[in-house]
């Protein structure tokens, strides 16, 4: 058994970086996709011992975190942006 490359690893980090960059509230709902694959990435990366792949949890929370705040500074009656 092998992994499969480029996927999720690079691919959903790259998705976390087109979502970060990206206007609207369409990125909050595409939001959970990529998560999601973070999760499944990083399951897949422990059962095989790809340390390196640990980082996908990292990037998926912290881009979450960062998504979230964006939106929310943003809906905020004091942003004048």
């Amino acid at each position: 058994m092998s992994p499969t490359f480029g996927l999720p690893c690079p691919t959903t980090i790259f998705t976390f970086g087109l979502l970060l960059g990206a206007e609207g509230e369409g990125r909050t709902r595409l939001l959970p996709i990529p998560l999601a694959w973070s999760l499944v990435g990083t399951a897949g990366a422990m059962t095989l011992g790809v340390t390196e792949d640990y980082a996908l949890i990292v990037t998926g929370l912290l881009s979450t975190a960062l998504i979230i705040s964006r939106n929310r500074k943003l809906l905020s009656p004091s942003y004048s942006g």
